[in-house]
């Protein structure tokens, strides 16, 4: 195995490669928009919006199918866009600010989504807790939302406060 220096460029190789190659050489805005857009019309997000749209179909006819659908493509678009800025900001920043903010954000996602499949463990497991769910799922909802926020706001002041750290001890 070799092992590159971490300011060389390698070229990449493989299927993968040889076949989305040219996506890479994109230059002009419009075809990088619609990249993105090829790349957002992927197997998983099409799967998911099937499957809410059958799920709310069989319980609410067609017409809640559409919303459900309509709210899962307007939720995916709101997220990716706010990765994408988050991403954005952090890529001119390729110092240990945007290294510490990448995996301070990490930890808090990987717990959020550790809380959340626990307590779908624990609503299948106790009804207690399906019924308590059921009267709060808006609340559920929120506090993921706001859980996420929280790690961002904790990732960018970690990074920011690790920064300022290494700053400080290259002055002195």
């Amino acid at each position: 195995m070799v092992i590159a220096s971490p300011d060389t460029i390698v070229a990449l190789s493989g299927f993968k490669a040889r076949f989305l190659g040219r996506v890479l050489t994109v230059r002009k805005p419009w075809a990088v928009a619609l990249v993105g857009a090829l790349f957002a019309l992927s197997f998983d997000t099409v799967s998911q919006a099937a499957l809410f749209a059958l799920a709310a179909g069989r319980f609410g006819g067609v017409s809640t199918a559409l919303l459900v659908a309509a709210l899962f493509v307007l939720a995916m678009l709101v997220v990716d866009g706010i990765n994408g800025t988050w991403i954005s900001v952090l890529i001119p920043r390729a110092d240990r600010t945007a290294v510490m903010a990448s995996k301070a954000m990490l930890v808090g996602v990987a717990a959020i989504s550790l809380a959340v499949g626990s307590f779908t463990v624990a609503k299948s497991l106790l009804s207690a807790v399906d019924a308590w769910a059921q009267v709060h799922e808006l609340a559920v909802g929120a506090a993921v939302v706001i859980g996420v926020v929280v790690a961002f706001v904790a990732a960018m002041r970690a990074g920011r406060r690790r920064c300022a750290r290494s700053v400080m001890w290259q002055s002195i």
